[in-house]
């Protein structure tokens, strides 16, 4: 009955099926207008680049975050969905409390200030692969906010350094299905709900880094603290990590000349992380010397070409309406369910960094400050409270809706 209901939702679009077979717009094919790519002889020493990333990992969890349905990778397309999952009338959303916990958990390892109030709202938007019409995100009030994260970064062309990005918020919300272009040139999309549903945590840092180097460190720092305290994977090529980057250039001494912000969207690799990095900031600083203006937008990335290509203009973005929640109560944590979080967190790999160790130093540790919090009589490795486990408990409790 799922895998019916999931073909007939993604017949909205375009009417006729041909077994699971969705006919939507291939989004993948679009015209490379206005390409950006690492231009030679461009002279960055007169530029500031700014870069922010806002990244999507994956939680870390037997279930989606708002159904029962299994969140696994590789299974068969369209095996692993909900009533809720396909949004089939009448079917409400019901939390996974381990999801709450885990992007929790990330917070607090990332030094944010878990809110004891969150809500969730919907941005509404449509497309083949979102059921419902709308995602369930928490815009108005996530469930961290703050934190930083400390990291070395090593070019290739010069010394080691220690950098520190601080991050705006991390945010709870679903993810969308999966769309496959059957071949390059088909008149149809392949849709596969069983990533619908599932629960992100979206992560998104202040543009505190200026290379590409920097952004590709960034990502890798935290890969290794999301796998160290269990709350994701971190994996780029199962895509339960995607990075999208913000790059913006100002002439350092005239910040009167400076360019729009530009995304670049779902980059899966380190490697391309830092090559859309350099190769949308060399765009940039190319056209403002000379003297063209860089217009706001969000583009794509040509892992073959090395160069970025225009997908759309954020001067016309769309308006996405967003609303609370009627379905969902507000997400409530007490000090004490916080402090007992804190509590849990076995020693992450950067916990030395502020005690004046060398980054040598921090490495040896890594794996040590397991046995040395055991022997301090703190939780051991892994632990964390009966409450992520689902026992029936008050760690997320119903409470009053606050209005937006």
């Amino acid at each position: 009955m799922l895998q019916h209901a999931a073909r007939a939702l993604a017949s909205r679009s375009r009417g006729a099926l041909r077994g699971a077979i969705a006919l939507v717009p291939p989004g993948g094919r679009r015209a490379r207008a206005n390409s950006g790519a690492a231009t030679p002889g461009v002279d960055r020493s007169k530029w500031l680049v700014r870069v922010g990333l806002e990244l999507h990992a994956q939680v870390k969890a037997d279930q989606k975050l708002f159904s029962h349905a299994k969140a696994q990778y590789g299974a068969e397309p369209n095996t692993q969905v909900n009533p809720f999952d396909a949004a089939l009338p009448g079917t409400l959303p019901a939390l996974n409390r381990q999801c709450a916990v885990a992007a929790a958990r990330t917070g607090l390892a990332l030094g944010g200030e878990v809110q004891h109030t969150s809500c969730f709202d919907r941005k509404h938007y449509y497309y083949a692969d979102l059921p419902h019409g709308f995602q369930i995100t928490q815009h108005q009030q996530p469930l961290v906010l703050g934190g930083a994260l400390e990291f070395e970064v090593a070019p290739a062309s010069s010394d080691p350094y220690r950098c520190k990005v601080n991050l705006e918020q991390i945010q709870l919300e679903v993810d969308t299905g999966k769309s496959t272009h059957a071949t390059p040139d088909s008149a149809y999309t392949l849709v596969d709900l069983n990533r619908a549903g599932s629960a992100l945590m979206e992560i998104v840092t202040q543009p505190d880094m200026g290379t590409g180097a920097e952004a590709a460190a960034f990502v890798k720092e935290l890969q290794l603290l999301l796998r160290h305290i269990g709350t994701s994977d971190g994996n780029m090529e199962e895509g339960s990590l995607r990075v999208d980057v913000n790059v913006s250039v100002t002439q350092r001494r005239s910040s009167s000349v400076q360019g729009g912000r530009c995304e670049v969207k779902n980059l899966n690799s380190l490697r391309n992380v830092a090559r859309a990095v350099e190769a949308e900031a060399a765009r940039h600083i190319s056209l403002l010397e000379r003297g063209e203006s860089v217009e706001r937008e969000t583009r794509g990335f040509d892992v073959e070409t090395g160069r970025t290509f225009r997908l759309r203009s954020k001067e016309t973005a769309l308006d996405y309406r967003f609303l609370p929640e009627p379905d969902l109560p507000a997400l409530l944590f007490t000090d004490s369910e916080i402090q007992e979080l804190r509590a849990s967190l076995q020693e992450t790999p950067n916990a030395k960094v502020g005690q004046g160790k060398d980054w040598a130093s921090v490495r040896r540790c890594r794996h040590a400050s397991v046995h040395n919090r055991a022997a301090a009589g703190h939780a051991p490795h892994g632990h964390v409270p009966d409450f992520q486990a689902g026992h029936n408990n008050s760690s997320i409790q119903p409470g009053p809706r606050k209005l937006l």
